[in-house]
């Protein structure tokens, strides 16, 4: 660069700062304090240190073994019980869960497994091509005794799958698959649902890395929200944190100001953020999934917000004080009706579901009023009681003693505490955050 130009690129820098100076500079002995950061943002700054590095460790291969050892005697039990000779898998969620946390998945919006296993009396099978084969019996499956049967990717499954199940009395995980081999779809289904729980003790650790690390999440993402941001700018920070830890988001629910006050399911859109926000996922990692929301609010909430905050909380009590090993899973629906009327909105429990059992999926299925499921203790639930623009979202685990683990527990965030029977609970409140200042001047 000439002397010249240069010379008119400083002259230009010069006058742009007295001019923003003149504005806009804060005092010389004030320097603007810097933006909220996250924790990804070291990536940028000092990747070498990253956070995320120093929870590798959290899972050694010894403890995933004896999950997955576990997991295998209840099904060969079952399977004996039941006098059947295999089980194909075919689902994602159940690889994962017969894996103690293998990765099968290629696409990660799919249900389906671009594997199967089967699960027969004496030995353990993959069934895959020969793009996925290598990968998935090195990285997934090395040490947990499954002999790999091959098939070319341009070939045909059944080819593979086929002659190891002639002769035998065979279930499916999914009806899909069934009426593809032939079996009748009305006699041949298991589903592993009915021995998820308890859940293991690899699972609970786990799951409590996986739960506290999300709550941490929704924490510090709602440090740095601000009016202004879209929905789809919150949607972001969120699903950028959580991929840090390497938690997969299949739900992100950043709604704002009337579309959360006005739809329980607030897909995002893209509305700008006022004064109300939730923070609402679901995250997966080692085939486990945990749910909870968050919500917050800048600026002083109106009478009819307030009021949600404070009668709301009633109802998730109520939900936790009848989640008791014994019980039934429409015992607690029943109490969430009981609740709502006591708070005098009597038919609030239609205008959305209340949660259920959580694992493998964001919810097993939604319990309906009357749902005979006993709870047992190592049964992790999610319950999800909305209340005229409030919602109440955490992921417990049933423990012996009858009481509840919060695995999601809020950390930092405010709650609130009610009392039901003999016990306290914590219920997460509205996060109130003052206006920041170039919001409220506009």
């Amino acid at each position: 660069m000439n002397l010249f130009k240069r010379s008119c690129l400083v002259a230009a820098a010069v006058l742009a700062a007295g001019f923003l100076g003149a504005r806009s500079a804060p005092a010389a002995d004030a320097p603007p304090a810097p933006a909220p950061g996250l924790p990804s943002d070291q990536l940028l700054t000092s990747p070498g240190s990253a956070a995320h590095r120093f929870d590798e460790f959290l899972y050694p291969m010894a403890e995933r073994l004896k999950e997955a050892g576990e997991k295998l005697v209840r099904v060969r039990k079952w399977m004996a019980a039941k006098q059947v000779g295999g089980i194909v898998v075919s689902t994602e969620r159940n690889f994962d869960w017969i894996t103690a946390g293998g990765k099968d998945n290629v696409v990660w919006a799919q249900r389906e497994s671009p594997v199967k296993v089967l699960i027969a009396a004496d030995r353990l099978y993959l069934i895959a091509d020969n793009i996925e084969g290598p990968r998935v019996t090195t990285e997934e499956l090395d040490g947990l005794g499954y002999d790999w049967v091959r098939y070319p990717w341009y070939g045909k499954e059944a080819d593979a799958l086929k002659p190891l199940l002639k002769g035998k009395k065979i279930l499916f995980d999914t009806v899909a698959t069934a009426v593809a081999y032939g079996a009748d779809p009305n006699t041949s289904i298991m589903d592993f649902q009915e021995l998820y729980y308890p859940v293991t003790q690899g699972e609970l650790k786990k799951y409590r890395w996986l739960g506290r690390k999300t709550a941490e999440i929704l924490e510090k993402v709602a440090e740095v929200v601000r009016p202004g941001m879209t929905e789809r700018d919150i949607q972001y920070l969120l699903a950028r944190e959580m991929w840090y830890w390497d938690i997969f988001p299949t739900v992100i629910l950043s709604a704002v100001d009337e579309r959360f006050m006005n739809y329980r399911h607030p897909v995002v859109q893209g509305a700008t953020l006022k004064k109300y926000c939730a923070l609402n996922v679901c995250g997966r990692r080692w085939g486990l999934v945990v749910s909870t929301t968050r919500v917050l609010h800048f600026g002083t909430p109106p009478p009819e917000l307030a009021r949600a905050w404070e009668l709301g909380p009633k109802v998730d009590a109520a939900m936790c004080d009848a989640s008791k090993p014994g019980k039934t899973l429409g015992g607690v629906v029943d109490a969430a009706q009981g609740a709502y009327r006591k708070i005098g909105f009597p038919d609030e429990w239609k205008q959305h579901h209340q949660g259920g059992m959580i694992l493998g999926l964001e919810r097993l299925y939604l319990v309906p009023p009357g749902d005979k499921t006993k709870i047992v203790p190592g049964m992790v639930l999610a319950w999800n009681p909305t209340f005229q623009g409030a919602k109440f979202e955490d992921t417990v685990v049933v423990k012996e003693d009858g009481t509840l683990e919060n695995l999601t527990p809020c950390i930092k965030w405010p709650t609130v505490d009610v009392t039901e029977g003999k016990t306290t609970y914590k219920v997460p409140g509205l996060m109130v955050r003052p206006v920041p200042e170039e919001a409220g001047s506009g």
